[in-house]
């Protein structure tokens, strides 16, 4: 953060599940496992303002279409970006 100039007390937060509340926010990043990506997915949409981007990352490949089925109706892919079995998605609300 201090090598982008982020104001890490006004421009990022960082939460763990025990410290969220639900806000509005212009753009998520999870880097988690597919279970809690798919079970995020309707919060992940209310949080998320118009328009706004979400990147996932943490997959593997054999997991794209599964999050495509479940991100899909919600959000617009952007990106997918396949490194050594790994995956990171782009995707924007729609």
């Amino acid at each position: 953060a201090a090598l982008n100039s982020i104001d890490m007390e006004h421009q990022l937060q960082v939460m763990l599940d025990r410290d969220f509340s639900v806000q509005s926010v212009p753009i998520i990043v999870a880097n988690i496992l597919v279970g809690p990506l798919l079970q995020l997915m309707p919060l992940f949409a209310q949080c998320l303002q118009a328009t706004g981007i979400l990147v996932l990352s943490g997959l593997l490949e054999d997991q794209v279409d599964q999050i495509r089925r479940c991100y899909g109706g919600h959000f617009v892919e952007q990106q997918c970006v396949v490194s050594e079995g790994w995956v990171r998605m782009v995707w924007q609300k729609s």
